[in-house]
């Protein structure tokens, strides 16, 4: 398990999972009350001006109060199910359910009132080699894209497209192709110190 970060003061953990067990450790941790951030997706409609409603999934990074946990052999993943008390971005998803998937190689932080000294003592124990990372910015004239590469596979960090359309709140449009990869551009720094490369 690959130590991200502790916060006595917070009573938090920001971690990696590297194996199964990391994963079996945390599952049997997480108990209902605690919360736990993640990245994950999220489908989100708008309607248009014509009345058609469209549908299109976004990463954000969202936390939720665990109501309900559970364990996925065949899949390799916990998943986590509970009401959102944070998405950064998204504010009016807050008290909707939602489920977050941990599954090997994602970042998950955990806030733990009671299970903290049990977190801690994971973490503390815990020693990682070092993990292999590449940042790729992919642009063409129409999108361009930021994704992370490592041994624990690919995600990608950030998606513009570029049209002459009318722009909808959370669903960002470029004006032009340039502009969408200064957008993608922007999340470089950010993406080299959280992720190490």
């Amino acid at each position: 398990m690959r130590v991200l970060g502790i916060d006595a003061v917070k009573r938090s953990v920001r971690l990696i999972p590297e194996s199964g067990v990391d994963l079996v450790n945390i599952y049997r941790s997480v108990s209902p009350g605690d919360l736990v951030f993640s990245e994950t997706t999220r489908e989100l409609k708008r309607e248009r001006a014509t009345g058609e409603v469209d549908s299109k999934r976004v990463s954000i990074r969202i936390g939720i109060e665990v109501e309900k946990k559970s364990a996925d052999p065949a899949t390799k993943r916990i998943s986590f199910l509970g009401r959102i008390v944070s998405a950064e971005g998204y504010e009016d998803l807050l008290k909707k359910h939602h489920t977050v998937h941990i599954e090997r190689g994602r970042e998950v932080e955990i806030v733990s009132r009671e299970g903290f000294a049990r977190f801690e003592a994971i973490a503390r124990r815990s020693r990682s080699t070092p993990v292999k990372r590449m940042l790729v910015l992919s642009a063409d004239d129409e999108r361009a894209a930021l994704v992370l590469i490592s041994d624990e596979g690919t995600r990608l960090l950030r998606y513009v497209e570029s049209s002459p359309g009318v722009k909808f709140g959370p669903y960002r449009e470029a004006a032009s192709p340039v502009e969408a990869l200064r957008e993608a551009l922007e999340d470089v720094g950010e993406a080299v110190e959280r992720y190490r490369v």
